[in-house]
């Protein structure tokens, strides 16, 4: 059941590896029907903190719940959190189908849930090939199955948009908004700003295993200053024709023009506050986003000045 007992939550959650300080005293709360990003570089702490809420690492201190427990103590843990993790854990040799109904008996889930997950991932065309010769946008859908085939209430996705290519980022965008929209809980980590800003309602900002910023994206984009995004496609012209079918007002961009930006795909203008449709219309339209930028400085500029001022030994990603 998706509702408030769907919460996933890190109270001062600290992680050490010898010397290093991978996590440190982190709290924060992802909340159902929301997507709640954990933004960081390369080495801020992302996946050591989503490897602790998944019970794959124990914390030095501070505590880890999905449903108010730690996951050690959920009774069946398929049906409650679903985790994209990287795919390096899967068995290659395998067919998808045999892969998933060896999640559903270990997850103690219905067989008859196999079929359906793969359709759901557009994989079924593929259900009995072995995963040895999947693309890794193949690899990516079917660990979206395994995390989904227990129909869970909260979804953990660790950087889902990493070395992915733009259909594959669009796919994975779309099936996590979905989630948020159905009610459940979800939680990705990324160091991707543009993807993060278009798909994400809250943010944690972390930097070194430190919180630097605990706000909504829609106060992340104000920060970052002004009421207008500056969104870049390669296929510009979709992406307006469907906002304006939308109803959603679209600008020129003044750059548009100039010389210097000749050789980048061309951009436009939309009210930040339409942010979230502009992701959702991308997303269903698998059209890349090359940028999402605010009309005065872009989102990754103002993500750097928050981050600018972390001391501290490198964390581990």
């Amino acid at each position: 059941m998706m509702g408030e007992e769907s919460v996933i939550e890190a109270h001062r959650l600290t992680k050490r590896y010898g010397s290093t300080l991978a996590v440190d005293d982190l709290s924060f709360t992802a909340r159902a029907g929301r997507v709640t990003a954990l933004l960081g570089r390369s080495g801020a702490g992302k996946s050591t903190t989503l490897r602790m809420l998944l019970g794959l690492d124990h914390p030095t201190s501070g505590r880890a719940l999905i449903g108010g427990r730690p996951f050690r103590d959920l009774e069946r843990p398929s049906t409650e959190v679903g985790a994209i993790l990287d795919a390096g854990w899967i068995y290659r040799y395998r067919s998808a189908r045999t892969h998933l109904r060896w999640v559903a008996l270990t997850g103690r889930v219905s067989l008859r849930c196999v079929d359906a997950v793969l359709e759901q991932v557009d994989l079924a065309y593929a259900a009995d090939e072995r995963i040895d010769s999947f693309s890794g946008g193949m690899l990516q859908r079917l660990g979206v199955a395994s995390a989904l085939l227990g129909d869970p209430s909260m979804v953990v996705a660790d950087a889902p948009f990493d070395d992915r290519g733009q259909g594959d980022i669009a796919w994975i965008r779309g099936v996590l908004a979905q989630c948020a929209r159905e009610g459940r809980t979800v939680l990705v980590s990324g160091r991707s700003v543009p993807e993060i800003a278009v798909l994400a309602d809250d943010l944690i900002v972390v930097d070194h295993g430190r919180l630097v910023a605990r706000c909504t994206t829609d106060e992340f984009i104000a920060q970052a200053g002004g009421g207008m995004l500056k969104v870049r496609s390669p296929q510009l012209s979709k992406l307006e024709d469907a906002l304006r079918a939308k109803g959603i007002p679209t600008f020129s961009s003044p750059d548009q023009h100039v010389e210097s930006e000749a050789e980048q795909a061309p951009s436009l203008l939309v009210a930040a506050a339409n942010r979230r449709e502009v992701g959702a219309i991308a997303a269903v339209l698998e059209l890349e986003l090359s940028e999402v930028a605010t009309s005065n400085s872009t989102l990754e500029d103002a993500f750097m000045n928050l981050v600018s001022g972390a001391d501290g030994t490198t964390a581990r990603d």
